[in-house]
């Protein structure tokens, strides 16, 4: 278990920075928000926070976006034709 700090990145978040001890950033993230989120985001307005850890005097970062419930389907004259 590690420390994690988390920085919330929502519009109009005004909370203080939370110091979490969990197995890894994302379960972090998850008992702070109860949300599951992921590290890759395609747009900024689906950023939820950042999370800050130091590894061997080096301190680290990634960003938790919201899952995208967009799936991408092949348009029609792209599909393949049997």
């Amino acid at each position: 278990m590690s420390d994690f700090t988390i920085i919330d990145c929502r519009p109009n978040a005004k909370a203080e920075p939370l110091t979490i001890t969990a197995r890894n950033r994302e379960d972090a993230a998850k008992q702070v928000y109860s949300l599951d989120l992921v590290r890759s985001g395609q747009h900024a307005n689906n950023l939820v926070c950042r999370v800050y850890w130091q590894e061997e005097n080096m301190k680290s970062m990634v960003r938790l976006y919201h899952k995208s419930s967009y799936r991408y389907h092949s348009p029609p004259h792209l599909k393949s034709f049997s």
